[in-house]
């Protein structure tokens, strides 16, 4: 079952396919069919990190501000999963531009 903090290869329409970290729970994926995911985000080198960048441990960057709701099926494969701590930082950065 998708959770929250899963880290898929996507098919988010009209691109090649990305790494996408989820955000929502299994609960919303159950009633919705649809996952929250913030993509992959290959940023510039900045000397302060923008906010709405959270870093995952395995060196992937992940832009919560290109957060998109995307159909359940169109999660490819799962890669990995990020840690407690990547996924609080996503949704604190959520949290802050909302």
């Amino acid at each position: 079952m998708i959770d929250a903090g899963d880290i898929y290869v996507a098919d988010l329409g009209g691109e090649a396919p990305r790494h996408v970290l989820v955000l929502s729970n299994a609960d919303f994926h159950r009633r919705a069919d649809r996952v929250l995911v913030a993509p992959e985000w290959r940023s510039p080198d900045v000397a302060v990190p923008y906010p709405w960048v959270v870093e995952a441990d395995d060196d992937m960057e992940f832009a919560v501000d290109h957060l998109s709701s995307v159909e359940a099926d169109r999660l490819l494969r799962p890669v990995g999963r990020a840690s407690y701590r990547t996924v609080m930082a996503a949704r604190r950065a959520l949290l802050a531009i909302t």
